[in-house]
């Protein structure tokens, strides 16, 4: 559903009567649909992840963030058509303070790693040629405000949870407090269902490893212990 689409289903829902301007209808919406997005981040904080690339300059290190950018989860590098996978700089204050590949031998093309300062990121070492999108970057960022055609980024069976927070927004504008308060409810708990099925959509792998200090399944059979 668009933004569009949400908007009508609302119109109809509230039915004749309605005096609120789209306006002020499209806001409850989009609060309601960021209030949602804030849900699933706090219980998934890298649901929202994307990708972009830029090109690597000759002879740059830094390089500017993507605008939507929040925090970086994965960083691939291409030098002279060989992809690398750069780790994080564990220290800060090892930013080399001259644009000289030869003072800091310890990053090779091998093992490159990367830095972020500011709204840029930083390639050491950085690249003698230029490589054409050669910076390859995921990273999680925060939806934002739905304009238009625009669609929820999350399943579309959800949508549905968007129009009813909205429609007790209007309730409340129209001193239909219990009710309101009712709906809104309803919409917590579906919520609430909607993260818990999103965590787990990756069935295949295990969410958490516990790790098991007990000792007492270890059989000493040269003395014939049995933990049983």
């Amino acid at each position: 559903m668009t933004l569009v689409d949400i908007l009508n289903d609302l119109k109809a829902k509230i039915g004749p009567g309605n005096y609120a301007t789209d306006s002020q209808l499209i806001s409850w919406i989009n609060d309601s649909y960021l209030y949602m997005c804030d849900q699933i981040v706090q219980d998934i904080p890298d649901y929202f992840t994307t990708s972009d690339s830029t090109d690597l300059i000759a002879n740059q290190f830094e390089y500017w963030l993507p605008s939507t950018c929040e925090r970086i989860v994965m960083v691939n590098v291409n030098y002279n058509g060989t992809w690398r996978h750069p780790q994080p700089l564990l220290n800060i204050g090892q930013i080399p303070t001259l644009a000289d590949i030869t003072q800091m031998p310890v990053y090779t093309e091998v093992n490159p790693v990367y830095y972020i300062t500011g709204n840029k990121i930083g390639i050491l070492p950085y690249p003698v040629v230029t490589e054409a999108d050669g910076l390859k970057l995921w990273f999680i960022q925060t939806p934002t405000a739905l304009t238009a055609n625009d669609t929820p980024v999350f399943n579309l069976k959800y949508h549905g949870i968007i129009k009813q927070l909205a429609y007790a927004d209007y309730l409340d504008l129209d001193d239909q407090h219990q009710a309101a308060e009712i709906i809104r409810n309803r919409a917590e708990q579906r919520i609430e269902e909607m993260v818990e099925t999103l965590s787990e959509r990756q069935i295949d792998q295990p969410k958490a490893i516990e790790v098991v200090v007990d000792t007492s399944l270890y059989v000493d059979t040269l003395n014939g212990d049995n933990p049983l």
